[in-house]
């Protein structure tokens, strides 16, 4: 798992790795990468790193929290991201580009906890693996990917944007399956992600 911590007071990035710490000794894969503005966790993104959690202080010089995560959310819509901030006034602005959770400085650390034990049971969610099997071919995709399923002729045609994936299925079983991970039935031959709709009419 891989986490950004951006925030310009060294004060606050050494107390979330200090509440790290339990984290990693469970998941030795953590690994974290810090920075103290927005500009280099934004160039990293550009350098093709890419983050599973990020803890972003929302005032910081230049370029503010609010301002990165949604240039970070061009790049990336599935990072879970952390707000940081002394003020809740911003709290509608960081829903808008997605946010995770707010912590309030000064960080408590049982509630950071709390947040962060909620944040990677999404993590694995957003990571479960869904299996397609067709004739001698089986290929993994991760439940984030996938746009949308259709059925057709007792088909189902499984697409993540990029590829289309067929298998033998109906399309009732896989909604059962895949409700729990936001997905609904918005047609009698089409179950798709919710997390890709941006309108409804």
């Amino acid at each position: 798992m891989r986490i950004a911590i951006c925030d310009d007071e060294k004060f606050y990035r050494d107390k979330i790795k200090k509440y790290l710490e339990k984290y990693i000794n469970l998941y030795p894969e953590i690994s974290i990468t810090e920075f103290d503005c927005g500009e280099d966790l934004i160039k990293a993104y550009d350098s093709e790193e890419e983050f599973d959690f990020i803890f972003l202080d929302i005032q910081m010089k230049d370029r503010d929290g609010v301002q990165t995560a949604q240039e970070i959310r061009v790049r990336d819509k599935h990072t879970i991201i952390f707000f940081i901030t002394s003020y809740v006034n911003f709290v509608s602005d960081a829903f808008r580009v997605g946010a995770f959770q707010f912590l309030i400085k000064p960080i408590n650390e049982n509630d950071f906890r709390k947040d962060f034990d909620r944040a990677i049971e999404q993590h694995r969610i957003n990571h479960y693996k869904y299996i397609v099997k067709y004739k001698d071919s089986t290929t993994k995709l991760e439940i984030k990917d996938i746009i949308y399923i259709e059925a057709f002729n007792r088909h189902l045609f499984i697409f993540d944007g990029i590829n289309r994936y067929e298998c033998v299925g109906k399309l009732k079983d896989e909604e059962k399956k895949l409700s729990f991970y936001g997905f609904a039935r918005c047609h009698q031959g089409f179950l798709v992600n919710m997390g890709y709709i941006k309108l409804i009419n």
